[in-house]
């Protein structure tokens, strides 16, 4: 054989074969490309975008169940890839209660469910220990609870496996109120901060931020500052800084440097807070109501639109790339959606999804677990509105 064409053909494979390998990579490539884009190729042999399920749920490793069907690799505290679409989601463990939701999938999207909780089906009452308790509260992580009594010495339950419980002294706070024990029977509310380390308690006209780890760190907010606070809410996760409404003027409060802020907003009636942005409703019935937005705590305000009623309520949301706002007007509720204008010459772009009747006049209304639930309350009447399926 000649060695020149040799060489040739040797040179022609080398080529062929690289250039098949490059093909290969590109396809490979390509397919990993449109699977993690969600494209995949049904019974029918036809190319359909599908998305992805996420479960988290306490406790974990429990059966996803989509429409009736199950597999072993479908557990909790994971995903699973899901036909676009309407579709009926099941969490099933033995042992406990099944949980269920009706959900619609997006193509190419990732549907998150983060809230999932499962209870035992046989469930025993388990004593740790005597408290007489007139008002409890439970901290967001389910793993403390305030339990206030009718004495200075209230009690911290520590929950886990092994409970404890340990006294919690509130004497230098109650005694700054003016009211020693007597303004127990004054309490209207307790909240937690995201770090389950503090919080809020209002005491007739006067709020105190208790520090759960040390209670010589505890204040009383009203006679630090020397201001009558209307509401007072948690800006952060740490509880260094809080939003106050005093005399319907809106502020910033650093703890830590017991600072207070300038003026954010004049005439507010009520505020939520989502992420940075602080959503608000501001003015009087004679020189009419508004919903405003600050997106950031130092930005100008931004009107989101008129209000008639009473009590007007507002809260802000966000699901997936959708940001709600839920407006309480009386007994009406609107839910709206769009995303916020950029700044105050920007225009709206929110549009209204529906409204419907609450049944009662709320009193207050709340942000729950991330952004997924807004609830309305009034003692013991209580909606919640779930913003993934509007």
């Amino acid at each position: 054989m000649d060695p020149e064409q040799a060489k040739k053909r040797q040179t022609l494979r080398v080529l062929f074969s690289e250039a098949m390998m490059v093909l290969s990579v590109i396809i490979i490539m390509t397919v990993l490309i449109m699977i993690t884009s969600g494209y995949w190729i049904n019974q029918n042999f036809e190319v359909e975008r599908r998305g992805m399920l996420e479960v988290f749920s306490s406790p974990t490793s429990a059966d996803i169940i989509v429409d009736g069907e199950s597999d072993w690799m479908a557990k909790t505290n994971n995903s699973k890839i899901v036909s676009s679409g309407e579709h009926m989601v099941t969490i099933s463990k033995d042992g406990y209660g099944d949980w269920s939701k009706k959900i619609t999938i997006e193509e190419g999207l990732m549907y998150r469910l983060p809230y999932v909780r499962l209870f035992p089906n046989e469930r025993e009452v388990e004593k740790v220990g005597e408290a007489n308790a007139r008002l409890s509260s439970v901290s967001q992580d389910r793993n403390l609870m305030l339990l206030v009594n009718n004495t200075t010495t209230w009690k911290i339950l520590h929950l886990g496996d092994d409970v404890t419980v340990s006294d919690y002294d509130v004497k230098n706070v109650l005694s700054e109120v003016g009211g020693g024990v007597d303004a127990v029977n004054n309490i209207s509310g307790i909240e937690w901060n995201g770090d389950n380390n503090k919080t809020l308690v209002k005491f007739g006209n006067e709020w105190a931020l208790l520090d759960l780890k040390d209670a010589s760190k505890s204040l009383n907010l009203s006679k630090t500052f020397g201001m009558s606070f209307g509401t007072v809410k948690f800006f952060d996760k740490s509880g260094e800084n809080l939003l106050v409404v005093e005399n319907g003027e809106l502020r910033k409060i650093n703890v830590r440097e017991q600072a207070i802020s300038k003026i954010l907003a004049s005439k507010v009636t009520n505020f939520n807070i989502y992420e940075d942005s602080v959503v608000y409703v501001a003015g009087d019935l004679e020189t009419g109501k508004k919903v405003s937005v600050l997106k950031k705590i130092e930005d100008e305000p931004i009107a989101l639109l008129d209000a008639q009623g009473g009590k007007v309520f507002a809260a802000l949301t966000k699901s997936y790339r959708d940001t709600y706002l839920t407006v309480v007007e009386d007994g009406k509720l609107s839910l709206y959606k769009g995303q916020l204008p950029r700044n105050k010459n920007d225009q709206n772009s929110f549009e209204k999804v529906f409204d419907t009747e609450v049944g009662f006049i709320p009193e207050r209304i709340k942000v729950g677990f991330g952004g997924a639930f807004v609830i309305m309350s009034n003692g013991r009447n209580i909606v919640a509105l779930d913003m993934e399926s509007e």
